[in-house]
This record gives structure tokens, C-alpha cells and sequence, in this order.
């Protein structure tokens, strides 16, 4: 598999909505449009705008259902980007404590202790 990188970008930027719908799909069962919209709190315009994106990326397949409901479901590429992307956040969070740890060793002054979490400005300790 791949890694995303600088220079292997992958085809859709992973807005936190974009994850959400692949995180909702299926690739084995069709969802209602009206699900996801509301699932992700969207409007029926924002979502569609999300799902344009998804679409022509190739991550999501759409069908009528009856009524003409809008019926979407996860492509096999679809799961995979969202497999990989989940493993990526989970990644970069391990990698920011690593981070953390060692620069709060090398250098405790980048590091201030936050004594009231309401006060948006650290105060001056003597």
C-alpha cells in the first residue's frame, strides 16, 4: 500500500465531514442520502458539495433507489483511503506525544502550566 505523502497526495483531502460519510458507508449495504445529511449535521447543499467531491474521486458509488431516493455506498478504493487515513490520524497522534516528550526534556520553557483552563493567556510565574 502506498503512503500519502507530500508527493503521493491522495485524490480527496480528508475534510473531517468527507471522513464521517466514509466512516458511515458500506461497502456491502446502499445508505439513504437523508441518513448522512443528518448524520454529519449537514445541510442537503453542504452535503452535496461533500459528495461531489467523494463522488468524482471515486470513493463513494451512487444509485436511485425507489421514490428516487439518492442511495450512496463505500467503493473497494473508498474503504481503502478510509482505512488508510484513520491509520494516518492515529499515526500522527503517537507521533505529536513522541513529540512532546522530547521536547519537553530538551527545552521546559517551551511548556507552560495551565493553572486556570478558563484564562486564555498563561501567567507569569516568579
Amino acid at each position: 500500500m502506498p503512503t500519502i505523502s507530500p508527493t503521493n497526495p491522495p485524490r480527496v483531502l480528508p475534510t473531517i465531514t468527507r471522513l464521517h460519510v466514509l466512516c458511515l458507508l458500506s461497502q456491502h449495504e446502499w445508505r439513504r442520502h437523508q441518513y448522512l445529511c443528518q448524520a454529519t449535521g449537514s445541510t442537503k447543499d453542504q452535503f452535496r458539495r461533500h459528495l461531489d467531491v467523494l463522488l468524482s474521486g471515486g470513493y463513494v458509488t451512487a444509485s436511485r433507489g425507489r421514490g428516487r431516493a439518492c442511495l450512496l455506498r463505500l467503493t473497494p478504493f473508498g474503504a481503502q483511503q478510509r482505512d488508510r487515513y484513520l491509520a494516518m490520524l492515529g499515526a500522527l497522534f503517537h507521533h505529536a506525544a513522541q513529540q512532546t516528550a522530547v521536547a519537553r526534556v530538551a527545552r521546559p520553557d517551551w511548556f507552560v502550566t495551565v493553572d486556570d483552563p478558563t484564562d486564555p493567556l498563561p501567567k507569569a510565574k516568579p
